[in-house]
């Protein structure tokens, strides 16, 4: 009589490959992910800049962001409108609500001021000045009115948290920097949105 002794089956074989195959993975992902990798550093900002993400308190940022659609809905009208019109529109941050209280009790004003173009200096322009009641809060703002000549992407919001912040000039980029105004810059890098290739 034969007997025939059968062992019983192994995992050992199995697993090795398993785990063989999971490092060649895990090392092929690292040196991918290591290839395509990117140095995100933040570009630099001129002296008369600001961040809109890092350099402004939270008030200031609902203020940029009000202040960025407000210039969307400036597009439709033929010629800048008063205040009390935008207010009785409803559009902030021109309306004296709740949030108006809490981002500085601004108090705005259609002022017209010696303008800028590509060219050099124009004849006037129309800007939108938020004086702030409370400058530890939030700072006095301007916005740049749109143009017939203006593009949706061209705001220019300036800020400035000098109590009694005075106006300046003109809307000229150096008059505005000596009377202690900073542009408002919206950076879109890395750390706020994923670029598409």
């Amino acid at each position: 009589m034969t007997t025939v002794v059968v062992e019983p089956a192994g995992a050992g074989h199995e697993t090795l490959w398993l785990l063989l195959a999971a490092g060649l993975i895990l090392a092929t992902s690292a040196l991918v992910v290591g290839w395509h990798g990117r140095d995100h550093h933040v570009a630099e900002l001129a002296p008369h800049q600001l961040d809109a993400r890092r350099d402004l308190t939270s008030a200031e940022q609902g203020l940029y962001a009000d202040l960025r659609v407000a210039y969307d809905e400036l597009l439709f009208y033929a010629e800048a409108p008063e205040v009390a019109e935008l207010a009785d529109s409803g559009l902030p941050p021109f309306i004296a609500d709740a949030s108006a209280a809490r981002r500085g009790h601004h108090r705005w004003q259609r002022l017209t001021l010696a303008g800028v173009t590509d060219d050099g200096p124009a004849a006037t322009a129309v800007v939108y000045y938020g004086e702030t009641a409370e400058p530890e809060v939030a700072g006095s703002l301007l916005l740049a009115a749109p143009t017939a000549d203006t593009e949706p992407s061209d705001v220019r919001v300036w800020l400035n948290r000098e109590a009694g912040a005075p106006l300046p000039a003109s809307l000229m980029p150096a008059d505005l920097a000596k009377s202690g105004w900073h542009l408002v810059v919206a950076q879109f890098d890395a750390g706020v949105t994923r670029e598409r290739q």
